[in-house]
């Protein structure tokens, strides 16, 4: 799995770094687009506060969507991540999609997509749609399940007026599902 772990970092790296090169390109700082305030320990408590807060409605949209279309059967125990470097990588996977993503998909394109069609709820709506697509890879199902995620972490965006708590939810709910299956 090490190799598998090191080119999917590798992939989240080059999403965020591409994502800034454009950004520099136009001289948008990187905290104009995460933005946040970490002024001190109440900001950044209240920031993993509304993190883990999303991951408990992420949570919940995967046990509503489990209910009626049942656990996507691709998912199995026996493939997580038990070695110690597996694991350790696992987080920093987790971690890295969680930042890099979250910066691309509500960060960027949310933003551009409601500039193009002048709704920022479009511009939402658009980015958990690629954002989906771009996951196609694990199949239509989990895509479709990816686009709700999508939406909530958009949504988490949109609301906060910063990516620090969707990319804390993001990260832990790829971490939590990745070493336990939830």
């Amino acid at each position: 799995m090490v190799p598998l772990y090191l080119s999917l970092i590798a992939v989240e790296a080059g999403l965020f770094f591409y994502v800034k090169g454009g950004l520099d390109r136009y001289k948008v700082p990187i905290q104009d687009v995460i933005r946040g305030d970490f002024s001190g320990a109440k900001s950044i408590l209240r920031e993993v506060g509304f993190g883990f807060g999303a991951w408990l409605v992420w949570l919940a949209i995967n046990s509503v969507w489990n209910r009626f279309w049942g656990a996507d059967p691709s998912v199995s125990i026996y493939g997580l991540p038990r070695r110690p470097m597996d694991v350790l990588l696992w987080v920093a996977v987790s971690i890295s999609a969680g930042i890099s993503e979250e910066f691309a998909f509500r960060g960027y394109l949310q933003r551009q997509f409601g500039a193009l069609t002048g709704s920022r709820w479009l511009g939402l709506v658009l980015q958990a749609v690629v954002f989906g697509i771009a996951h196609a890879y694990e199949g239509t199902r989990a895509a479709t399940q990816i686009v709700l995620f999508g939406l909530l972490f958009g949504f988490v965006a949109f609301w906060r007026k910063s990516l620090c708590a969707g990319m804390i939810g993001h990260a832990w709910a790829d971490i939590m599902s990745g070493l336990f299956g939830i």
